[in-house]
C-alpha cells in the first residue's frame, strides 16, 4: 500500500520523518485509497495488530488491545490469529489485488 501511495505522488517522508499511519493498515488503505470489503478490512485490522504485537513488541501496551475482536462472519477471536481457513485465501487475493494496482500503468 505504501508503494501505491508513492506511485500516486504522495510523500511518505517529510523532514526525515515518516508521515504515514504507522502500522494501521486499514488507515493506510483509506489513504491510498483502495476499496476494501468488510472481510478485507477485518483482515487488515488483524494484521495490523499482529505487526505491532506478534512481530514488533512482545505484548500490547494497553490491556484493551488484548481483547477478542468481533469477526464479520460472527463470533470472536484473538486479533493475532487467522479466524477461518479462508483467511489465507483472502490474504492471497488481497496481495494479488495490490500487485495489480501497483502494476497498472493508469493508476
Amino acid at each position: 500500500m505504501k508503494a501505491l501511495l508513492l506511485k500516486r505522488g504522495n510523500e511518505l517522508v517529510k523532514d526525515g520523518q515518516y508521515q504515514g499511519p504507522s502500522h494501521d493498515l486499514p488507515k493506510l488503505a483509506e489513504l491510498v485509497p483502495i476499496e476494501m470489503s468488510a472481510h478485507e478490512t477485518d483482515l487488515l485490522r488483524r494484521l495490523s495488530h499482529f505487526i505491532r504485537y506478534g512481530g514488533r513488541y512482545p505484548i500490547p501496551k494497553r490491556a484493551q488491545e488484548l481483547r477478542l475482536l468481533e469477526s464479520p462472519q460472527g463470533g470472536f477471536s484473538a486479533a493475532t490469529t487467522w479466524t477461518t481457513p479462508s483467511d489465507q485465501s483472502l490474504f492471497n487475493a488481497l496481495v494479488e489485488k495490490l500487485e495489480r494496482l501497483i502494476d497498472d500503468r493508469s493508476a
